[in-house]
């Protein structure tokens, strides 16, 4: 994902020196891209048929394998659609405090930054299907 045309261009302004922020704006901002990815449906967007999580609902899973299958999507999807974050690994568990809520963390760290910040995000999925990512 690009950082938007305005900022880039205040940015790189002589007035608007450093208006891209800092590195953690740049991680609050990959989290706010990777629940707007998360909680689209593919198919959805009329820009890109795959941008989003696949409906899960119709398959037939076993908890374990639908807890694989999302763990492979995000990867992919984050892989395609959110470039400034180099992702190590996603992991899936179901939550023993609340049996309808399935969480993951995601673990990289951020690219084209002067140094190699490692970055750890918690997502969950509710039983309605609503995905939150935090830091």
């Amino acid at each position: 994902m690009r950082i938007p045309l305005l900022k880039r261009l205040c940015a790189e302004s002589s007035w608007g020196q450093g208006m891209l922020g800092t590195e953690e704006d740049l991680v609050a901002e990959i989290g706010h891209s990777l629940t707007a990815l998360f909680n689209t449906h593919q198919g959805s967007s009329g820009l890109q048929a795959d941008y989003g999580l696949p409906d899960f609902n119709t398959v037939n899973h076993s908890h374990l394998n639908w807890v694989r299958s999302v763990e492979s999507e995000m990867l992919s999807l984050i892989a395609k659609y959110e470039p400034r974050l180099k992702i190590h690994s996603v992991k899936g568990e179901l939550s023993p405090e609340i049996p309808d809520k399935v969480r993951f963390t995601l673990q990289g760290q951020l690219r084209h930054t002067p140094k190699a910040l490692p970055v750890l995000y918690h997502s969950w999925i509710t039983r309605e299907g609503q995905v939150y990512v935090k830091r």
